[in-house]
């Protein structure tokens, strides 16, 4: 099972339900079916590749001599084809069993009995029964009517069988979902992951400060903010919300603009170190000196 589904499981392949209901994806066969070839189109075009009966009166010949059980699939040509039938072939293709159900070890029953003059002593299987007869002359004679019966020391049924608990044999017909209106999160996300190389969820990276600081499953660490400062006038010195350990971090600095301004300007981050840097802006041709907002963003370990 997979996706909610009998999935990587061939179309025809016989499974087995523990609950009394065929599989997702199967039909059951305790039974006889007779389908119309378009209900299971992929069963179909698997059966017509093999060997099946092609009229549907042999097979009813051939279920009835083996005691209800046909192992062929069937089609004549017309618009339906008749799957196997399995019926007490596997146990729980009974009628009057469920799924679950329990049976201990049994043989069929096995009687029979036969007169004889003796004292009726009898053991085991066999069961004496005295009874008087009249004899010639007014007189009586004593016989004994002796059976046997299996039943009475092992148990017995309508058939040979080792102990059995019940199942519902089933063909697999085709793919489907255990609920059509479901995903199968856990397939999908397989899936998802192996289409982008298998990258982390973000929900697996740890804050370290709310809304500025966050380290990945990596142990990268990445953090942003944002200043507002004026073009060439001021160069702010902003201090990271978590220090770096090492050597290994980049700054980057972007801006906008809160007012109009003609010409050219630019952002750039000087004085790194684990713990702070400074923010520095240049206009060019620019005929006034603008309110502007710098986002930063820094990564490192």
């Amino acid at each position: 099972m997979h996706g909610g589904a009998v999935t990587g499981v061939p179309v025809g392949e016989l499974c087995f339900s523990t609950n009394n209901v065929a599989l997702p994806g199967t039909v059951p066969v305790n039974v006889k079916q007779k389908i119309r070839c378009a209900l299971y189109p992929q069963l179909f075009e698997w059966m017509k590749g093999g060997t099946h009966l092609t009229d549907e009166a042999a097979w009813d010949a051939e279920a009835a001599a083996q005691d209800g059980t046909c192992g062929k699939y069937c089609w004549d040509g017309g618009e339906y084809f008749i799957l196997p039938c399995y019926t007490k072939y596997f146990a729980a293709a009974h009628g009057d069993k469920a799924a679950g159900d329990w049976a201990g070890d049994a043989i069929r029953n096995i009687t029979g009995s036969f007169v004889a003059k003796t004292s009726g002593a009898s053991s085991g299987a066999f069961k004496g029964t005295p009874y008087g007869d009249p004899d010639v002359g007014g007189g009586s004679k004593t016989y004994t009517t002796i059976t046997f019966d299996p039943s009475r020391v092992v148990p017995t049924a309508e058939e040979n069988r080792p102990k059995t608990a019940y199942v519902l044999p089933c063909i697999k017909a085709f793919d489907v979902a255990l609920n059509a209106a479901q995903l199968d999160m856990q397939a999908l996300a397989q899936q998802v992951a192996a289409i982008n190389g298998n990258k982390v969820d973000r929900s697996e990276w740890v804050e370290l400060v709310p809304g500025k600081a966050f380290k990945r499953p990596d142990g990268i660490i990445e953090q942003y903010g944002t200043v507002q400062t004026y073009l060439e006038t001021s160069h702010p010195t902003i201090t990271l919300p978590t220090a770096y350990l090492n050597d290994t971090y980049k700054v980057f600095v972007t801006i906008s603009v809160s007012s109009t301004a003609i010409g050219n300007m630019s952002a750039y981050a000087r004085n790194i170190s684990p713990t702070q840097f400074q923010i520095l802006t240049d206009g060019y041709g620019t005929t006034t000196q603008p309110n502007i907002t710098v986002n930063w963003f820094a990564v490192g370990k």
